[in-house]
């Protein structure tokens, strides 16, 4: 799955931006490919829980889950995490990836 520069490989579990390899866990790199699969398209929380996590979770619930997870994928993806490109916040409903910033 190719988002602009992001590649996802989901055979080998791997993800590339550009030519640097993101060093991600299991749990970042299943988040990061529901996000991609959808990429400009809002994924709630709890869509993104059920997705990576098979979990699922009321929205509150999701919301919590999710979110360590997106800063730490956010500090391995983003240039700079305090002004994200790439994983957008729909602030209250959830996230999206940005076709443009990636």
């Amino acid at each position: 799955i190719t988002v602009g520069a992001l590649r996802l490989n989901p055979w080998q579990q791997s993800a590339t931006l550009g030519e640097r390899t993101l060093p991600l866990t299991p749990t970042e790199f299943r988040v990061l490919l529901c996000l991609a699969e959808r990429a400009g398209t809002m994924v709630s929380y709890a869509q993104l829980v059920r997705c990576a996590q098979q979990y699922d979770a009321s929205e509150h619930e999701a919301g919590e889950l999710i979110k360590p997870h997106i800063h730490h994928l956010r500090q391995k993806l983003e240039p700079d995490a305090s002004a994200p490109r790439y994983i957008l916040n729909v602030r209250g409903k959830g996230y999206l990836l940005s076709p443009v910033g990636a």
